[in-house]
């Protein structure tokens, strides 16, 4: 069962009158997808290229607060600044875990168990490309084909027969777009202009600015009679899709793996954009990542609101928000044996890590004392005066 609060101060407000030692999540949704006007224009200036990102109090949506129900009492609570008495169902507390203390060691031998990735024919592949070799082979014909598919598709609907374009016009298209990203000016039409400080060749003899802003406008990445309304990037998906697809394509070569969180930025108004403190990135969209220690991506996922996580084994728990994000990234990942992950506490939970246990995955994450499920280890006071190496366990 999930509240819903506009604020996340009324959120808060809402768990304070918890009783302690019961779980809680909190979780920032983006509006439904079946509330947002699927359009293909935007309220913005397209020659403004500067653009300061709003506030995060500006960023629509709502934050959900999930718990389960049980047949406990019920929880009266007053609500902060009225005086009005609230009748709150308690959440069910957690499973039952017997926890005892056992000697540190391994059920198998990691020697046998883990298996080096062979990377010599990766190696010999890679080594005598050039970057843009390297970037083709992310953005090869495939993709090509499909951005060129769905913009012909849309220019024809939009602009009539006289639009068409081809896969080289396309490449010099994206071109444009990947320079402009690293040689910033204030607004679009400078590239095109031929003043000393402003004017700049490559762009000017590689397109026209009126060809450039006509193939902006048709520019699609989906079909908009297929559009599935109960997803929020629907116009993105096949796209992302086809990414995900180049991402894999030498194979999940690393036994160390890392799940985390990034922010994509990007201009424009969209209320699928969340903000994140210390970050490089405040404000874009949320993404989850599995990497390895290089930080080569091997899936990634984009945050949508969703929570629920099918087909988990894991008895009378789902994974949660951040749990399912786990599961979903390693669902590509093939022959676990030997693989192991890391996080932060965002994602660390005593489900997930049975979960992981029951795809033969071992994991490693901080975890946060409000999930720890009276996980009898020393007190954190405690832990603060043990000398490097030392640990406690158990299990």
């Amino acid at each position: 069962m999930s509240e819903n609060f506009k604020s996340v101060s009324d959120a808060v407000v809402f768990c304070e009158k918890w009783p302690r030692g019961l779980q809680l999540q909190a979780v920032v949704v983006p509006p439904s997808a079946e509330t947002q006007e699927l359009t293909d224009n935007e309220d913005a200036d397209d020659n403004i290229l500067t653009t300061f990102p709003k506030p995060r109090c500006y960023v629509s949506g709502r934050v959900e607060i999930h718990h389960k129900i049980s047949d406990f009492d019920a929880y009266e609570g007053k609500k902060s600044g009225m005086g009005k008495k609230l009748k709150y169902q308690q959440m069910e507390t957690d499973r039952a875990v017997i926890w005892k203390a056992v000697n540190a060691g391994y059920l198998h031998d990691a020697e046998k168990e883990v298996k080096t990735p062979d990377m010599t024919m990766l190696k010999n592949c890679l080594q005598n490309w050039s970057p843009r070799d390297v970037f083709e082979k992310f953005f090869d014909e495939e993709i090509i084909t499909h951005i060129v598919t769905e913009t012909n598709r849309y220019g024809l609907d939009t602009l009539g027969d006289n639009f068409s374009v081809d896969e080289e016009e396309m490449k010099t298209f994206l071109a444009l777009l990947l320079f402009s990203g690293h040689y910033d000016l204030p607004e679009e039409d400078m590239y095109w202009q031929f003043t000393d400080d402003v004017y700049v060749p490559l762009v000017y003899n590689s397109m026209s600015k009126r060809r450039f802003r006509q193939l902006k406008r048709c520019f699609h990445l989906a079909n908009n009679e297929e559009l599935d309304k109960h997803d929020r990037f629907a116009k993105l998906r096949p796209f992302l899709n086809l990414l995900k697809k180049k991402y894999l394509q030498f194979g999940v070569w690393s036994n160390d793996l890392a799940v985390g969180e990034l922010l994509v930025t990007c201009p424009g108004l969209n209320p699928d954009k969340l903000g994140m403190q210390n970050t490089d990135v405040e404000f874009g969209y949320k993404t989850f990542v599995l990497v390895n220690s290089s930080g080569y991506i091997f899936n990634f996922a984009l945050y949508d609101g969703a929570t629920e996580q099918e087909d988990c084994p894991v008895e009378d728990n789902d994974l949660g928000c951040a749990g399912g994000a786990v599961a979903e990234l390693l669902k590509p990942v093939e022959l676990f044996n030997g693989k192991c992950v890391f996080f932060d506490d965002y994602f660390t939970s005593h489900p997930l890590l049975c979960y992981l246990k029951t795809i033969g995955v071992k994991a490693t994450g901080l975890l946060s004392i409000l999930r720890s499920r009276k996980l009898p280890l020393l007190p954190i006071e405690e832990f603060a005066h043990l000398r490097r190496g030392q640990f406690c366990q158990v299990n």
